[in-house]
């Protein structure tokens, strides 16, 4: 009984192992996935922005700012960015998606091209 015991937990532990390294491994690839996105981005766009589950931006941008004329000394991380998305229907199309985004965080992101004011 003991030694079945023993075995029971051996496999459970094996498959915990297992689990946790696929995970790792998922976490890396995603990694390397959004980096390889971010760059392909960074070469057709003018600026390219990550945003928080709040539709704020995660950091500065230099492109970003420097696009909407902001002075250096003046940091965009943490900014809500669609108060820099034009009104109208570049903006409703931008809440949409945020809405959308929020309700099923497993969504694929969207690319968004929308006038800035």
């Amino acid at each position: 009984l003991i030694l079945i015991l023993k075995l029971a937990m051996l496999i459970a532990v094996e498959n915990m192992a297992a689990v946790s390294s696929r995970h790792e491994v998922q976490a890396k690839l995603g990694q390397c996935e959004k980096g390889a996105v971010s760059s392909l981005l960074g070469i057709m766009c003018d600026a390219v922005a990550d945003l928080d589950h709040e539709a704020r931006l995660k950091e500065h941008s230099v492109k970003l700012s420097g696009l909407l004329l902001h002075n250096a000394g003046r940091s965009l991380e943490g900014a809500c960015f669609d108060s820099y998305v034009e009104e109208g229907d570049d903006r409703k199309r931008f809440q949409r998606i945020v809405n959308r985004s929020r309700d099923d965080p497993q969504l694929a992101p969207e690319m968004l091209t929308v006038r800035y004011g």
